[in-house]
């Protein structure tokens, strides 16, 4: 069972994105969902409606959609729809949540009652009995094609990096240049850093530690590790 803190939903996002072909919308929508789900304190089952995530993360109703399909099909999120637009989907990470099933007719009886459709079915079935020469060679290039796509990425290629982490490294050049000039701070927050402190600390947070950082000149000239300078910040601030 997966461990219901972000820093470990993150491990597992990183690992399956390279095989499921999660994008960075996909990506994205993950990271809000962990981000909400710890705003609540961590239940198994959370509530959120489509127009406060489509309108987070400015992206269509159907991008949404989307997205949150792949991430299921990736089995890294359970969710169930509402019973209408107006009523919020729920959502897990670790409890799978059941859907109910449709209702399917009654074939035997619909072949009872119409001779034609029972014609029809047993031709169907005849036809899907018999092997067909067509069909195979589309497999064959299927496999060929999913083969030559993998040969063509290198093993060793590191994933790219997570999207909110690119845009944290955007916003602290821009607004903390001295805290991301690796001459002042040789240890950056690397990805991994920056996710641990998610975990802990809300985004504002994290940025308000940094800015104090950044305009301390008395102080900031005695640390080297940007990481941990904010962790022990953010601790005596905030608490955890």
């Amino acid at each position: 069972m997966k461990k219901l803190d972000g820093y470990s939903l993150v491990i597992d996002m990183r690992k399956i994105r390279t095989r499921n072909r999660l994008g960075a919308v996909e990506q994205a929508l993950y990271h809000e969902l962990i981000a909400i789900c710890n705003g609540d304190k961590w239940p198994e089952v959370f509530r959120v409606c489509n127009e406060e995530l489509f309108l987070a993360l400015r992206i269509s109703e159907k991008t949404l959609i989307n997205a949150r399909k792949k991430l299921v099909e990736s089995k890294l999120l359970y969710y169930k729809s509402g019973k209408s637009k107006k009523v919020m989907g729920t959502y897990s990470f670790i409890t799978p949540l059941q859907v109910p099933a449709r209702k399917k007719r009654n074939a035997s009886t619909q072949t009872a009652a119409n001779p034609a459709v029972q014609t029809a079915t047993e031709s169907t079935a005849q036809t899907a009995a018999q092997p067909t020469d067509s069909y195979k060679p589309e497999t064959e290039t299927k496999n060929l094609s999913n083969e030559s796509q993998k040969r063509s990425i290198p093993e060793d290629t590191p994933p790219a990096p997570a999207p909110e982490y690119v845009i944290f490294q955007e916003w602290l050049a821009k607004q903390a240049p001295f805290c991301a000039n690796s001459r002042h701070f040789p240890k950056q927050i690397t990805e991994e850093g920056f996710f641990r402190l998610k975990a802990k600390y809300t985004g504002k947070q994290i940025a308000d530690v940094i800015l104090q950082l950044e305009n301390r000149k008395d102080l900031r000239k005695r640390y080297v590790d940007l990481y941990r300078t904010v962790l022990n910040w953010a601790k005596r601030e905030y608490g955890k």
